[in-house]
C-alpha cells in the first residue's frame, strides 16, 4: 500500500519553493518564512490534487448520502493526511524523517481511524473498498490532467491509448515490487521513471507526427517533476 501510494504521490509533487531562493534582495529570515509559506502551500496543493483523484466520487458520494457539510469534513481531513503523506516523502529524500513514520501515514487504516467517526456504516464500507489504493481510473484521471496540457493535436482515442498504457506499466512495476524489501524513495523514483520510458517505447511506433511529439513532452513533464522534487530535496536548504 505504501508503495502505490508513494509512487503515486511523488509523480504530483510540486516544486515552487525555489522561487524564493533565488531572491538574493530577501534577508535570510524573511526567506525562511516565504520558504515555510511556499512549503505549507505546496504540501496543501499535493493535498488537494491527491484527494480529488482519488476519492472525488467518493466524497460525491458521501454529499448524497449525508449533505455538504459532511462531505466538506471529510474532505479536510483527506487533504490534512495527504499534505502530511507528501512532507514526509519529502522529509525521509532528505533524511529527516524514516521511512517507518512515512509508513504509519501512508497506511490506509490511519486514513480509516481519522475517517470513521464521521462516516455511517453504509460511506464506512464504502470507504474501506479502497484498501488496494487508487485504482486505474482514479490514476488515468490524474495523470489525464497533466496530458491536457500538452495533447492539443492529440485525438480523444489516442489520449486514452496515451493513459491506458502508462497506467498499466506502473501497475507492472508496482507488481514486480511486490514482495520485495520495503522500497526506498529513490527506489519509488526508479520504477516511475522506467513505467514512463516503458511507456514512450511502447507507443513511438503507433504515434507520429505532432501526436508523438505531445506524448514525448508528457513523459518527459512526467519524469521532470520526479527529478526536480529529489533535486531539491537534496539541495541545501537555506
Amino acid at each position: 500500500m505504501i508503495k502505490q501510494l508513494t509512487l503515486f504521490a511523488l509523480t504530483l509533487t510540486l516544486t515552487t519553493a525555489a522561487c524564493a531562493q533565488q531572491d538574493s534582495n530577501v534577508s535570510d529570515s524573511v526567506r525562511a518564512m516565504i520558504l515555510r509559506s511556499q512549503e505549507a502551500t505546496k504540501y496543501q496543493d499535493i493535498g488537494r490534487v491527491q484527494t480529488s483523484v482519488q476519492y472525488e466520487d467518493f466524497l460525491d458520494a458521501v454529499a448524497r448520502s449525508s449533505g455538504p457539510q459532511k462531505r466538506q469534513q471529510v474532505e479536510s481531513i483527506l487533504v490534512e493526511i495527504f499534505s502530511e503523506r507528501a512532507e514526509l516523502s519529502e522529509m525521509v529524500v532528505e533524511g529527516r524523517a524514516t521511512e517507518a513514520q512515512l509508513k504509519r501515514v501512508a497506511d490506509f487504516d490511519y486514513l480509516r481511524l481519522r475517517l470513521a467517526p464521521l462516516l455511517n456504516p453504509a460511506e464506512l464500507a464504502m470507504f474501506d473498498e479502497r484498501r488496494k489504493g487508487p485504482s486505474d481510473a482514479q490514476l488515468k484521471k490524474g495523470y489525464a490532467e497533466e496530458l491536457q496540457r500538452f495533447a492539443s493535436a492529440m485525438t480523444d482515442s489516442n489520449k486514452d491509448l496515451v493513459l491506458n498504457t502508462l497506467v498499466r506499466h506502473i501497475r507492472s512495476s508496482q507488481k514486480e515490487s511486490e514482495g520485495k524489501a520495503e522500497l526506498s524513495v529513490d527506489d519509488l523514483i526508479g520504477l516511475q521513471s522506467r513505467a514512463m520510458m516503458e511507456t514512450a517505447e511502447e507507443l513511438q511506433p503507433q504515434l507520429a507526427g505532432a501526436e508523438l511529439d505531445e506524448m514525448m513532452a508528457f513523459l518527459n513533464q512526467l519524469q521532470m517533476n520526479l527529478y526536480m522534487n529529489h533535486e531539491m530535496a537534496d539541495a541545501p536548504r537555506q
